[in-house]
Order: structure tokens, then sequence, then C-alpha cells
């Protein structure tokens, strides 16, 4: 990763090689800097732009410098998003690895549940051929697609549900590591029982 990301924060400005402002940072998202234009010079004011973290050449106290012209850059971005429907229909050519589609921050989480599907349909046929005997060495990623729609199941959850997401997680650690919980609760028993005396 650029050592370089560290240092960039939010409002920092964001010029291209030449100086040109491009805009202003409101975070680093997915390996990209997000950046919202609000300056009223842009005719696009308020849409929000994503940078590749490589793009960065310097980060000084409030300025954050991209190597390119923003021209370029704007170019790169837009050649990105018209990928979108492509990352759906064949995601192995943009993912090394199905966790990684739930990490995009390009794709919605209709899209990203779509891509998951198509890498969980080639990893059934890729299953069934092995058994088959046809495959040609290859091995199905069946379990690590799986698990990856169960991390994106897991986050919706989470958003659409806070509470039942932090009881969930309460639950695993119990089941996890029951001795500890026992020792735990019976501390905070005995504490709560020392309060309620006094």
């Amino acid at each position: 990763m650029n050592p370089m990301i560290e240092r960039v924060r939010e409002h920092m400005a964001v010029v291209d090689s030449d100086g040109v402002r491009i805009g202003t940072v409101d975070r680093v998202e997915g390996g990209r800097i997000r950046i919202g234009r609000r300056d009223a010079s842009h005719p696009d004011d308020g849409v929000h732009q994503f940078i590749p973290l490589i793009s960065i050449v310097s980060v000084d106290e409030d300025t954050v410098t991209l190597d390119g012209k923003a021209d370029a850059i704007r170019e790169v971005e837009e050649s990105r998003d018209a990928d979108v429907p492509d990352k759906i229909e064949k995601p192995s050519t943009y993912f090394a690895a199905p966790i990684d589609v739930v990490t995009d921050s390009e794709l919605s989480d209709a899209q990203k549940h779509d891509a998951l599907g198509t890498l969980e349909q080639d990893a059934r046929q890729m299953s069934e051929a092995t058994a088959e005997g046809m495959a040609g060495g290859e091995h199905s990623n069946l379990d690590e697609v799986l698990d990856a729609k169960a991390k994106l199941a897991s986050l919706n959850e989470e958003a659409t549900h806070p509470d039942d997401a932090q009881t969930n997680k309460l639950v695993w650690m119990i089941q996890a590591h029951p001795f500890s919980s026992l020792a735990m609760a019976l501390v905070a028993g005995i504490g709560v029982g020392m309060a309620v005396k006094r």
C-alpha cells in the first residue's frame, strides 16, 4: 500500500500534477480516495469521484497531489464505472478472491450479491466437472464464495438490525469461549450482588 495514504485526511484539497484543483477528500474508501466536488467552478458540483490510491504522488499539510492531469484521471475513473456490468457478469476477471467483491466500493449490495451469484454458479459447475473427472486440474472455490456471500449477508444484517448483530456477536463469543464467558458472568454477578447489598 502507498505509505502516503495514512497521511490523507478529510477536507484536504486534491490537485493534479499541474496544481489544478480536482476537489476535496471525503474519505479513503476501497483502495481509492472519495472526492466530493464542492467547488462552484466545477459544473458537476456535489458529484463524488473516486481516485485510485496509486495515483498519489505526494501529501503535504493540506493537499494531496496526484500523478497526472485532471482530465486524464477523470477518463480513467469514467472507464472504471463502465466496467460495473462486467464486474457482475464476469467477476473472476476483476476480483482475485470472492471476498474482494464484498469490499468493492463501486458495486451496490444488490450488484455484489449478483456478482457472488455468478461466482457461485461458476464454482458449482467446476465442482461438478471435477466430480465427473472433466476438470483440467483447477479447483473449485465454492467454499470461499459461500463465505463471501455469508459475510455480505452479515454486513447487510448489521446495517439493518444493529442490535441483532450485537446479540449475534455475543452469542458467538459465548459459544466460542464458554469457560471465559462463564467466568465473566460469575464476576459480573458477584459485582452486582455486592452492589445490591450496600
